[in-house]
């Protein structure tokens, strides 16, 4: 079987009390999940220490502050030069991952060599 690891950036700014939720439904999977990385888009506040005491209880956790905001893209194009696993996946601090959601889209893309892109059902909670 190929190697399914995957690499899931986190792009961080402003997300109050989302990051610590999205992490922690991030790092129940130990079959796929090998790094997460969250990038801080310069927030200016402190959303990001969420990660901080992520990456001090996990070691596939890392943090970068940034020093300015990069937008979404910067900030994944600033850290795939540093991938080094066959998949990533690029999620929204306010997304609360489900247990098992990577197997599909791991099943997926290695089912269809050809297939550059898979995208879970997404589920959007009623606010109000």
């Amino acid at each position: 079987m190929a190697e399914s690891g995957v690499t899931a950036v986190v792009v961080n700014y402003r997300s109050g009390e989302d990051l610590g939720v999205c992490l922690a439904g991030l790092l129940e999977d130990r079959t796929h999940l090998r790094r997460v990385i969250v990038h801080d888009n310069h927030s200016g506040d402190e959303s990001w220490k969420p990660a901080r005491e992520a990456a001090a209880r996990d070691d596939r956790v890392e943090l970068i502050l940034s020093e300015a905001n990069l937008g979404l893209a910067g900030a994944v194009n600033r850290i795939l030069p540093t991938v080094d696993t066959p998949f990533l996946a690029v999620l929204n601090p306010d997304v609360t991952p489900l247990r098992g959601w990577l197997d599909p889209l791991v099943s997926t893309l290695l089912g269809r060599p050809k297939a550059a892109v898979a995208c879970p059902l997404v589920l959007i909670e009623a606010t109000g």
